[in-house]
């Protein structure tokens, strides 16, 4: 989770520098100027709280689709797997 809310910073100077091409100069520019009129918090981490929510929806479904998806590939190819006593290494599609 810690690298979601790292970026969201990075993001939010991208998209201010993309609508507002003719306020900043470059990154740098940018970013003291954001934080010189907004601070830390609300400059640089609006919207953190949005999208650390999506992450965790994605991250959800993926961890909860995973093993429905690895029971159908292995019906799908005919082969009867014990799921639960295999390693990471064994699930391996040849």
């Amino acid at each position: 989770m810690l690298s979601p809310t790292l970026i969201v910073s990075f993001f939010l100077l991208q998209v201010k520098m993309q609508t507002y091409p003719h306020l900043y100069r470059n990154a740098f520019h940018c970013f003291t100027k954001t934080f010189s009129s907004d601070g830390l918090r609300r400059g640089l981490y609006r919207g953190t709280v949005p999208s650390l929510a999506a992450n965790i929806a994605e991250n959800s479904v993926l961890f909860c689709a995973y093993g429905v998806c690895q029971s159908l590939v292995a019906r799908a190819s005919g082969e009867l797997w014990d799921l639960h006593s295999m390693n990471l290494s064994q699930t391996k599609l040849h």
